[in-house]
């Protein structure tokens, strides 16, 4: 079952009907319904066996360092249609600890790319290996930064604005950059956000609930991470206090105490949360689409949502957390309703 939200958002109880038309609705096999389940196969070495041909579509790319406001320096990865004429731009930005090459950027990438579209891989600070280009340590209120980066690529062609495409965490920064992007006059075409983060606070409560695979997931990725960022600044950091520190909670208190201007780690988290009234005044036309059963980003966190009318919400009664597996192959069905969706959204701006 797939409803579609207008907004105002008023309930989930309340969905438009989805017009055939539009994507294909998401069916999964019975054996791939259960949301923890398509979620850990979603970063397992079995989907990225599935994922391994876009691989190969993507490695003819170029890496570009865009110099943002106060210096920041953050990379991105530009790969151009061969086998068509350009229809248009994606920004793919992926989630917290992800990369250009996770399996729900390459998979969307690489179809993104046959399908006629120039692809930009925005990393987000210390994310993929670019943990060297810049003294200070990522945190998740770092945006000013990432609405730099899109406005440089954006100004590039004016005449044919990108579409943010955000996973997750990458899905949050999308949004927050599209509610900047009017005053700077930066154009933006769209958001295409999958499983957005919403409430900060609600996902690192389910993060390190009782399921104990998402927190040590999370947390084992963190720690490489501040690990690689240490290599780069032995002079700055010292990072040994975070590998006795188990749950995220404690971790992100720890980091945020330290290493940002936030003075309690409830700031922090309201700092980047996009609950209540947050996406009120969105301009930008924006799609979110989530699944009632993603066991890290809470589907009642997009029932409180008062968002604009440029908002509209898929939520799916599957699909886990970026998984959205369409087969038992472990291929998956986003890609191809985020291709729709851009299809559309170009169509229409023509």
């Amino acid at each position: 079952m797939t409803q579609r939200l207008s907004a105002p958002i008023r309930s989930i109880s309340e969905p438009r009907r989805v017009a055939r038309e539009d994507f294909e609705a998401y069916r999964p096999p019975l054996l791939l319904r259960n949301g923890h389940f398509q979620t850990v196969l979603a970063s397992s070495f079995l989907r990225r066996a599935a994922v391994r041909p876009g691989l190969a579509t993507l490695e003819d790319h170029d890496v570009q360092i865009l110099t943002c406001g106060d210096g920041v320096r953050l990379e991105v990865l530009r790969s151009l249609p061969t086998d068509a004429p350009k229809r248009g731009r994606a920004i793919c930005i992926h989630g917290w600890e992800g990369c250009a090459e996770s399996n729900y950027m390459v998979a969307t990438a690489s179809q993104l790319l046959r399908s006629g579209y120039e692809v930009l891989r925005l990393h987000l600070r210390d994310h993929g290996a670019t943990h060297h280009l810049n003294h200070d340590v990522f945190h998740s209120n770092r945006i000013a930064e990432v609405v730099d980066a899109v406005e440089i690529l954006a100004l590039e062609e004016p005449a044919q604005p990108p579409v943010i495409v955000g996973f997750s965490l990458g899905g949050n920064f999308g949004l927050r950059v599209a509610l900047a992007a009017p005053r700077r006059n930066i154009p933006i075409a769209a958001v295409v956000a999958v499983n957005p983060l919403i409430s900060p606070q609600k996902t690192m409560e389910r993060i390190d609930g009782r399921f104990s695979v998402y927190r040590d997931h999370f947390a084992e990725k963190w720690r490489r991470s501040l690990c690689k960022k240490q290599a780069a600044f032995p002079e700055l950091y010292d990072f040994a206090a975070v590998e006795k520190i188990r749950s995220i909670t404690a971790m992100t208190d720890y980091l945020v105490q330290r290493h940002t201007e936030y003075p309690t780690l409830e700031d922090y988290l309201d700092g980047y949360s996009l609950g209540e009234d947050r996406l009120a005044g969105l301009e930008v036309p924006a799609l979110l689409i989530t699944a009632a059963n993603d066991p890290v980003v809470a589907i009642d966190d997009f029932r409180s949502l008062k968002a604009s009318s440029a908002v509209q919400v898929e939520v799916h009664e599957h699909g886990g957390h970026c998984a959205f597996f369409s087969s038992l192959g472990l291929q998956s069905w986003i890609e191809h309703r985020i291709v729709a969706a851009l299809d559309s959204i170009y169509a229409g701006r023509q």
